[in-house]
């Protein structure tokens, strides 16, 4: 049997179910015995530090010479100095590594051609719709997949000789709210004023120095006699003020995701713009927000999974003695559609989408009461030996067939009538990075009994399972310092059945 690790962090919390589902079902169909363990961090969700590097400690917990395979998704960790390290560790181990969607030396890359992709979109806005005056919404400086769009936009833009100015371009991050933000900045770069201010209700974003204090579309200390003159006046001002935007607005602003162009759009509509007509926008990725909106937006389109998929294959031509290309790219497809006002190409299913939302939302809903219920267990713990029985009944809730949780053995030492929890972690005692070479096991389930209750590796304890299994492991931390860590065996039939073929 051959086992592949999977790094991932993921986007704020959310799972990315597409890596590990594409893989898996290229497997299956390969009829190959493999098991897929994925080490899954929430570096990101969080503001503190020290909750982040307590989230990304989870990638030290394999030795990773244990595998016959390495994956790593990393787009999204947020310190430089965990993805050199890693990097470092992969390259060091001799194993066969692979990368998604970012290229790194010594490592194969599965994704699609970001350049290319963003390259057609710019020549499209220049050539079909005759953008000359473009703006771009570049996505945080330090992304691989930014970066290759950013510079991609720049060339196209070269090759028909137009100039981009250091105000046309702005970085920042990929989020809803960047996008708002992004093109209040834009505006402001090219001499306008127009700031969100705090007390501005969401359908309106005059600028504060022409409004005064704002709140939900009226004047704060408007009398009631006096609201329909003061909402004439208002909108006055808004056309005035519109008309003012629509003078240095560009003809396009293209964005390197559709997060970013969904919020261009939302705050052009609070002003009283019209996307399209007062200017084009364009996103990257297709994302279901990008498509459901109001416009649609114009984006670039490929199918995730198939990187998945596309990465086992890889690992199968090396596993079978082959040489396989270094990189390999998917397909891609550019969505012309009405943000860039090539109108609608196709009707969508929205009462499917609304369907998908709103059981979306129940399993959402589920997940909170459970996480309330293990909050509510967790704050009865006095000590350390109350911490195991809560820990399994929380497993026990969430009907894991196989899962097992392993501590720091001081833990174990600390239980009973040892030190609270806060006494133990104000002595330091834990691991800042890394693990204790020597682990506890406090809790199995489905798991066969061994001679011992503490171990290092992962293996041998999993290597009863046959192949075609995904094991995934979380960490257990205060902050920055490490308690242990736990692996629940994921159930891909499920996964398949939710999500669908490739």
């Amino acid at each position: 049997m051959k086992k592949v690790a999977l790094f991932m962090d993921g986007w704020k919390r959310y799972f990315t179910y597409a890596w590990p589902l594409g893989f898996m079902q290229k497997i299956k169909e390969a009829r190959a015995d493999v098991n897929l363990y994925i080490f899954n961090s929430n570096g990101n969700w969080n503001r503190d530090d020290g909750y982040s590097y307590g989230e990304y400690n989870i990638y030290n917990l394999p030795e990773l010479t244990d595998f016959d395979g390495i994956i790593i998704s990393v787009n999204n960790i947020k310190y430089p100095e965990v993805t050199a390290e890693l990097l470092d560790r992969i390259r060091k181990s001799g194993v066969p590594a692979i990368s998604l969607e970012t290229a790194f030396d010594g490592l194969h890359f599965v994704g699609i051609d970001n350049y290319d992709a963003m390259y057609d979109m710019t020549r499209h806005m220049i050539e079909e719709h005759g953008a000359k005056k473009v703006w771009y919404l570049a996505g945080p400086k330090d992304n691989y997949e930014a970066q290759e769009r950013c510079r991609a936009f720049c060339d196209c833009m070269d090759v028909y000789g137009l100039k981009v100015e250091d105000e046309d371009v702005l970085f920042g991050d990929f989020g809803f709210n960047d996008g708002v933000t992004g093109f209040e900045e834009l505006l402001r770069a090219h001499g306008h004023t127009c700031i969100k201010h705090e007390k501005d209700g969401p359908d309106y974003g005059g600028p504060a120095e022409v409004y005064g204090e704002i709140t939900s579309g009226s004047f704060a200390d408007s009398a009631p006699d006096a609201e329909a003159s003061n909402n004439e006046e208002m909108d006055e001002r808004r056309l005035e003020e519109r008309e003012i935007v629509k003078k240095i607005l560009p003809d396009v602003i293209i964005c390197s995701n559709d997060n970013l162009a969904v919020g261009v759009c939302n705050r052009a509509e609070a002003l009283g713009l019209s996307v399209p007509n007062d200017f084009k926008v364009t996103g990257f990725d297709n994302f279901d927000k990008a498509a459901y909106y109001t416009p649609r937006i114009t984006t670039v389109s490929r199918i995730r999974e198939k990187i998945g998929a596309a990465a086992a294959e890889i690992m199968l031509n090396i596993w079978a003695g082959n040489n396989p290309d270094t990189s390999s790219y998917i397909d891609y497809n550019c969505i012309f559609t009405e943000s860039c006002g090539c109108g609608t190409d196709a009707m969508l299913n929205g009462r499917q989408y609304l369907k998908n939302y709103i059981m979306g939302v129940v399993e959402r809903e589920e997940i909170d009461e459970s996480t309330l219920d293990f909050t509510h267990l967790l704050s009865k713990c006095g000590d350390y030996s109350g911490l195991y029985p809560c820990v399994q009944t929380a497993y026990s809730q969430a009907e894991c067939k196989k899962c097992v949780m392993v501590v720091d053995r001081s833990l174990v030492e600390m239980g009973g009538a040892g030190p609270t929890l806060s006494a133990a972690y104000d002595e330091d005692v834990f691991a800042v990075k890394g693990y204790p070479h020597r682990m506890q096991i406090v809790y199995r389930q489905g798991i066969a009994d061994g001679d011992s209750d503490t171990y290092h590796s992962m293996f041998p304890l999993l290597d009863d399972e046959a192949g075609g299994n995904i094991f995934l492991f979380a960490p257990f931390h205060f902050g920055e310092r490490q308690l242990g860590s736990a692996v629940s065996k994921m159930d891909i039939t499920s996964w398949i059945s939710s999500f669908g073929q490739l």
